[in-house]
């Protein structure tokens, strides 16, 4: 379990710093792929469940959760997922 939360805190800060830099953009590119239909299987349609259950964790984490403290998670985590959803797409249809 102690490898699956350094894991999950490391793809976070990932998909954070997805918007300030190239080396970390490149990273989730490899791990989109990684993940991707020739890898894990996940689908596009599995990281917009993870974001969801990920902010559902913090609005209870978090006593001043509110929309704007939402939306933010959701902007700095757009770029990211993204680039995760089109690296993991299946282009062999």
């Amino acid at each position: 379990m102690s490898k699956q939360i350094t894991m999950l805190k490391a793809s976070i800060v990932m998909i954070l710093l997805a918007s300030t830099s190239e080396a970390a953009r490149d990273s989730i590119r490899y791990f989109g792929k990684r993940h991707g239909p020739n890898g894990v299987g996940v689908t596009p349609l599995d990281y917009d469940i993870w974001l969801e259950c990920l902010l559902t964790t913090v609005s209870l984490c978090d006593p001043n959760y509110n929309h704007d403290v939402e939306q933010a998670w959701r902007e700095c985590f757009k770029q990211g997922i993204a680039i995760m959803k089109e690296e993991c797409q299946d282009t062999s249809e």
